[in-house]
């Protein structure tokens, strides 16, 4: 609408300026016949006709007019023209873009990856192989690091036995240790008459309280020329007290919890180590320098006793209930062919020790070493372990032993007497 406004507003001044400023017809300057005029009064009529107020106000408002459609004509064609340019623009820059993009680039690679296809190629070719190559590489590392730790780490079943006995074996040897001490305090000692003990009176009522003991417990009808039972009837353990073999033995666990079975082994010990008491010393006796010396001569004596006593309690200990793993070592025992009847329901740590020996002849104990190579090096582990520990069990029997040979010799240095001088007397011999 402001277009067409402008270009009628253009032709009604172009019209205006026509009219005012047309060629106009040619008029002489000269009149009444006389000689023109000079071209200064020309010149001087011609600006009164110029400046003449009606013709200035209409070039004026000519002016006027023509400005106004200028700037409505300048305005449009800012408005318009300039409005399209900026779409034009960015329509142009949106068009570059995706030519640049989907066009131009595409095809600058495609020209690139042509022509250097061989050296692309085998690029990608030497760098595919490399990776294969740190593949293959990493892939067998770790392969190789899962076997070894398979077969360095895979228990076998003769490990796996070994482990689950060493818990029952510490188990034992902690009850062994207590039952040392334990088992030797549950006699008294006769050799030293205390009150209410068999032997308070002295060794006559310490013999009639034994052999009463025997009759109701250990006699034999067939010993004494077939009256060992002196006319009472046979025991229920007859020459119990005296077989070593079968009492203490014989069994690689005792049931000490059996009050009869442990009484059995007491009296045993007392037949072996102490088998008389000796007389009581009336107060009177220690008034005498001989009195004193005999009573610490049987303290002597009973030191020695008791150190006997230990030796024999030391095989019972070891052989006391309390690895508490009855069905795994019943199991191992029954493949290597023991009698059912020698295996104990709460084996003793001498059975513990014997069962992980025997594992030699259940038949699967070679080939539980070859399954794999480390099997035979983990049983080696595992035998030098029981090794010293049987080695540590020699250990103290031989201090116990020690002490019982330095004991024996003490007392032959005894019944030497003195100093081994001639002018030294003889000393007394202990009870």
């Amino acid at each position: 609408m402001v277009a067409i406004l402008a270009v009628f507003l253009l032709g009604a001044v172009s019209l205006t300026s026509y009219q005012v400023f047309k060629p106009k017809p040619a008029r002489a300057q000269c009149v009444c016949g006389e000689i023109c005029t000079s071209i200064a009064s020309g010149v001087s009529g011609a600006m009164q006709y110029i400046t003449a107020a009606t013709k200035i106000t209409r070039i004026y408002e000519i002016y006027n007019t023509v400005t106004t459609v200028f700037d409505a004509l300048q305005d449009g064609f800012n408005s318009i023209i300039g409005a399209s340019l900026t779409e034009a623009n960015e329509n142009l820059e949106t068009w570059y873009d995706n030519w640049i993009a989907y066009d131009l680039r595409p095809a600058m690679q495609d020209q690139t990856a042509q022509l250097h296809t061989m050296t692309v190629d085998q690029s990608r070719n030497l760098a595919s192989a490399e990776t294969a190559a740190q593949q293959i590489k990493a892939q067998t590392a770790i392969a190789k690091a899962q076997t070894d730790a398979y077969v360095e780490t895979t228990p076998n079943e003769n490990v796996c036995e070994a482990a689950a006995v060493s818990t029952g074996m510490t188990r034992s040897r902690i009850m062994t240790k207590y039952f040392i001490r334990s088992l030797p305090k549950e006699i008294v000692d006769a050799a030293a008459n205390e009150t209410g003990s068999s032997s308070e009176f002295g060794n006559i009522q310490y013999q009639l309280q034994r052999f009463a003991n025997y009759l109701s417990k250990y006699c034999n009808p067939l010993a004494n020329n077939g009256t060992g039972c002196f006319g009472g009837t046979a025991s229920p353990n007859p020459d119990g007290d005296i077989l070593v073999e079968e009492t203490l033995l014989a069994k690689d666990t005792i049931d000490i919890s059996d009050t009869d079975t442990r009484n059995t082994v007491h009296d045993m010990v007392t037949n072996i180590v102490e088998p008389q008491a000796p007389d009581t010393m009336t107060p009177s006796a220690f008034e005498t320098d001989d009195g004193k010396e005999i009573y610490l001569q049987r303290r002597a004596f009973r030191t020695k006793r008791k150190l006997a006593k230990r030796a024999i309690y030391d095989i019972l200990a070891r052989r006391s209930p309390g690895s508490n793993i009855g069905p795994l070592i019943s199991q191992i025992r029954q493949n290597a062919g023991v009698d059912l009847t020698g295996i104990s329901p709460n084996p003793s740590y001498n059975e513990v020790f014997n069962t992980m020996t025997e594992r030699f002849n259940t038949g699967r104990y070679q080939l539980g070493n070859v399954t794999n190579p480390t099997a035979v090096t983990r049983e080696s582990v595992t035998l030098q372990g029981l090794e010293v520990s049987r080695m540590n069990d020699t250990r103290q029997l031989m201090h116990v032993i020690g002490m019982i040979v330095g004991s024996q010799v003490a007392q032959e240095i005894i019944n030497v007497g003195g100093d081994g001088s001639e002018s030294m007397s003889d000393a007394m011999s202990g009870n």
